[in-house]
This record gives C-alpha cells, sequence and structure tokens, in this order.
C-alpha cells in the first residue's frame, strides 16, 4: 500500500480475518514514491504465494510496468486501482470512481436539492482517484448545482447553505469546528459527507454521512480469489450512507 490509512487498514483486516489464521500476511507501505515500489517488490520476489497490491499513485512507466511482470499473473491481485498494462493477466478488484461517485449522489440528489452549493474537498494527505473530480463535477452540472473543488478547509470558513464532501478527516473536524462556532446546525443549515467510514463517524456530531468504497469487501473478496485459486476482475460500488450531518 501506499499509505496505512483507516480505509486501508480495513481493507487489510478484513483480508487477514478471512483468508484464515493459518497464512501469514505482511503488510509494506512505499509512501507513494515509485522507487520505493519497486525496491518492495525486488526484494520481495519470490518470498510470497500472492501479491496483493495497492498501485496508489503508480504511473504505468516501462521501470514500474518491468517490475509489476516480474510477479506471475496468477499471483498478482490488484485493488483499488487496475494498471491497463497488465489487466488481462492478473487479477483485479477496483472502483471505477467517477461513475460511482455519480452514480450515489444521483441515489440523493432530493437531500443536496435543499441546499444552494456543493464544495468537493480535496487533501495532499491522502489518496484519492482523480475520476472522483470528474463524477462530482457531472453530477453538479447534470443538476445546475453551483459547486467549487477546494484545497484543503483548515484556512476556510464553512458557509450556510452549502455541503463539503471531505477526503480527508482533518479538513472534516475543521468543517464541524466551523460549523459549531458559527452554531450551524448540521443537516440543515450545512450539509457535510466524508469519504469512507469508521466507528467514530456514526456518532461525531451526531453521525456523518459517508460515501465508502466498502474496504471490507474488497478485503474480503481479495482473500476469496485466493482461496478459488482463478483469476477474476471485479468491480466494487460505492454506497452512500445518510445520517445526521446531511
Amino acid at each position: 500500500v501506499g499509505k496505512i490509512s483507516e480505509n486501508n487498514k480495513a481493507i487489510f483486516n478484513a483480508f487477514v480475518n478471512t483468508v484464515g489464521k493459518e497464512v501469514v500476511v505482511d503488510i509494506c507501505t512505499y509512501n507513494y514514491k515509485s522507487d520505493n515500489f519497486r525496491e518492495i517488490i525486488s526484494n520481495n520476489l519470490g518470498n510470497y504465494h500472492y501479491y496483493v497490491i495497492m498501485p496508489h499513485l503508480i504511473e504505468e512507466t516501462e521501470e514500474n510496468i518491468k517490475c509489476l511482470k516480474k510477479i506471475s499473473g496468477e499471483r498478482l491481485i490488484l485493488l483499488d486501482k487496475s494498471l491497463t498494462s497488465l489487466q488481462s493477466n492478473n487479477s483485479s478488484i477496483v472502483c471505477n470512481t467517477g461513475e460511482e461517485i455519480f452514480r450515489v449522489m444521483q441515489q440523493h440528489v432530493r437531500i443536496f436539492k435543499k441546499y444552494k452549493s456543493l464544495n468537493l474537498v480535496l487533501t495532499e494527505e491522502e489518496y484519492f482517484d482523480s475520476e472522483l473530480i470528474t463524477g462530482f463535477r457531472e453530477f453538479c452540472e447534470l443538476n445546475a448545482f453551483d459547486f467549487q473543488v477546494l484545497d484543503g478547509l483548515q484556512d476556510e470558513v464553512v458557509e450556510e447553505g452549502h455541503v463539503y464532501l471531505t477526503m480527508d478527516d482533518a479538513d472534516l473536524v475543521a468543517a464541524i469546528k466551523s460549523a459549531q462556532s458559527q452554531k450551524f446546525e448540521l443537516g440543515k443549515q450545512i450539509g457535510l459527507i466524508s469519504l469512507n467510514d469508521s466507528c467514530y463517524k456514526e456518532i461525531l456530531a451526531g453521525g456523518i454521512s459517508i460515501i465508502s468504497t466498502q474496504p471490507n469487501q474488497m478485503g474480503q473478496l481479495a482473500s476469496q480469489i485466493i482461496k478459488e485459486g482463478k483469476r477474476q476482475n471485479n468491480s466494487m460500488p460505492m454506497e452512500m450512507i445518510l445520517r445526521k450531518s446531511l
């Protein structure tokens, strides 16, 4: 993985719990750096029966693809992002982020109509698929919503009548603090959505609405592929859970 985020930990835990206690599972991080990525793979060739890789921010350069091709296709599973140069030779579980963010938001379009503007809050701290921006923009344009793409919320004051979709928990907390300082009521005067779930988001500020890539199911499905021993290419749908904050 690029980084041990809460979402990646959920995938890892679900994978470990499903694959069985008799299986030894190690986790390595490459910090979103291609050099680290290639070094970890090269140093571990032949050490494992299967390699489950999340190639976030790994471009399909000749060096990277050459390195990945050293792993036999039937032993390689790509999670969350596919690489077209390898797609026919390995298993994969991906989320078509642009299509999925559009679909789940469109399912709940009536809720968004009580707000006057939607804001997508990006971050440099967490990985996100750039297609998420495309899907968000298409949803807003189709439904004639005013919208902005913001670079973090640390220096921003949230505005009444706005929805904020945050990628990073630090921005989520900043939005809650700003709303509370202005005595805005979540779910009425301001809307908050967080990307991916955690146990505390169910109770934070009365409940934070989330859009999730379903990490538990992704981890379980990866372990199933190993147990069945067959190459598979699966698409993982997103889900939206509504809570008080929207």
